[in-house]
């Protein structure tokens, strides 16, 4: 098994570029730079890949694909695409390994098919498929999956789109235990006293009041609310009335078009808090197991049983929950093929609203690191999950709405959105395809304002607790600079 690659490497302007492909190949696997000083001018394609004959390190050797940034008359992007493109299929040749997306590493696929299906307004699927296969070699099946999640989000954001509307985060960073794929930087509620919980609260419930009034005459109406973490039923009852009747009677909800919580953990699910939901005008909510399998919920940190999902499930539908989402994410440690169709198994008996499916992604932040893969995974196991994951949607009657690649994926792969028509979170695609302002407000919450000239700014709420609490000022600066 390969477990170190060492790029040689002449230029910074590409070292994101080559560390993300040279992950995307060897997952497992830590990554070195050597620096080397510029040997000639210009794109000169070579060979570009050694392996050593230990079979443990890879050396890349990169200096012969770096042009110049803005040589031979092609932009930024175009330039990074070449450098990719050679060395992508460099790897390719010298190790047989191919990849679901190519050399693609950006955040959102759709939008590079939304890009072709602008540029050819007459274009058919297949002509449209085939280019962005080409451009980027991509698999046909994940090109299949970019148009279907493109032409779902154009015809969700038709019906959507007033000029002035905006959406809404808000962020409560406590959750029953943290899992250790997460890097959110989320806290376990029993690590936080009462006093620190209750200074939060007073801290966000301010910024809201404040920011609420900033935005009254900015604003023609509200999109799509949405309040997550962390888990944010984790508050107890009258924290969590607070802040949703601070929320509500600042900015209002009864005409956005959709009102989600992210409920998620079933260990923090009571009868109380979901009534209160409901009362409050929450449209939609989570419930997310991330498995059904009770040996993987011990090893990633979770406090709750399968039993105690159906559980939560069973509440919510009784008090009236009609838009249920359900997470869950492959490749956890432990888990394979059988255990994901264990899972969809379980699910198809819940039968959720929509479904969104995490490849697991490993974080600096997490306490979980690259070895804590499985190490028997195989790209076919990945391949076999996904299907399962597919052949659920489908029986569900979901079709994938949304979609989000990662750095350090497992397979390579994606997270995706799939829902009933309908009942696709409005959230998240307004979030992927930067449409309109966000505001988001509470710890480690990140604003983005969209601007006529196609600019983005943002404004990135800090992620510390203590600091939070003290410089909430500063934040609703933040965000008053750019309204």
């Amino acid at each position: 098994m390969i477990k170190k690659v060492i790029i040689i490497l002449n230029d910074d302007e590409f070292y994101d570029d080559a560390q993300l492909l040279a992950r995307s190949f060897f997952a497992r696997a830590s990554v070195e730079r050597v620096k080397e000083e510029r040997k000639e001018s210009g794109f000169v394609p070579q060979k570009t890949v050694e392996i050593s004959s230990d079979g443990e390190t890879v050396y890349l050797r990169l200096d012969g694909l770096v042009p110049s940034v803005g040589s031979m008359s092609l932009t930024r992007g175009q330039i990074h695409d070449i450098f990719k493109r050679a060395m992508y299929k460099d790897i390719s040749a010298s190790t047989g390994i191919t990849l679901p997306w190519g050399f693609l590493t950006g955040v959102k696929p759709a939008k590079r098919i939304t890009e072709i299906l602008k540029k050819n307004p007459n274009i058919d699927e297949e002509t449209a498929r085939r280019k962005f296969e080409a451009a980027y070699m991509v698999r046909p099946d994940k090109s299949r999956l970019a148009y279907e999640v493109a032409k779902n989000e154009e015809k969700i954001l038709t019906a959507l789109h007033k000029e002035r509307d905006f959406s809404i985060y808000l962020g409560i960073p406590f959750c029953p235990s943290v899992c250790s794929y997460c890097s959110f930087g989320s806290l376990p509620v029993n690590s936080v006293s009462e006093a620190d919980i209750e200074s939060y609260i007073d801290a966000l419930c301010y910024e809201i009041k404040e920011v609420a009034r900033m935005t009254r005459d900015k604003y023609s109406g509200l999109g799509a609310v949405y309040i997550g973490g962390g888990t944010p039923i984790t508050l107890g009852e009258p924290h969590l009335e607070r802040v949703l009747d601070t929320f509500i009677s600042e900015f209002g909800v009864e005409n956005a078009l959709e009102f989600t919580v992210e409920a998620g953990r079933p260990d923090a699910f009571t009868k109380a808090k979901l009534k209160l939901l409901k009362e409050k005008g929450v449209t939609r909510i989570s419930v997310n197991p991330q498995s059904m399998n009770e040996a993987t919920l011990k090893r990633i940190g979770r406090n709750h049983t399968t039993e105690d999902v159906r559980d939560a499930f069973k509440l919510a539908r009784d008090l009236g929950f009609d838009n249920i989402n359900t997470d869950i994410i492959l490749a956890l440690p432990g888990e394979g093929p059988k255990e994901v169709a264990e899972t969809a198994e379980e699910i198809r008996a819940l039968a959720p609203e929509s479904l969104t499916v995490h490849s697991l992604a490993i974080k600096r932040a997490a306490a979980m690191d690259n070895k804590s893969l499985p190490a028997d995974l195989t790209a076919e196991d990945m391949e076999k999950m996904t299907a399962e994951t597919v052949r659920l949607a489908d029986e569900l009657e979901m079709q994938p709405y949304y979609m989000y690649r990662q750095q350090n994926m497992a397979g390579n792969l994606e997270n995706v959105g799939y829902a009933k028509e309908g009942r696709e979170c409005l959230y998240n695609i307004v979030i992927m395809e930067e449409v309109q302002d966000i505001i988001a407000l509470g710890c480690g919450a990140s604003s983005k304002f969209i601007f006529d000239d196609g600019r983005i700014e943002r404004a990135v709420n800090v992620k510390s607790l203590k600091d939070y609490i003290e410089r909430t000022d500063e934040m609703i600066e933040r965000k008053r600079r750019l309204l």
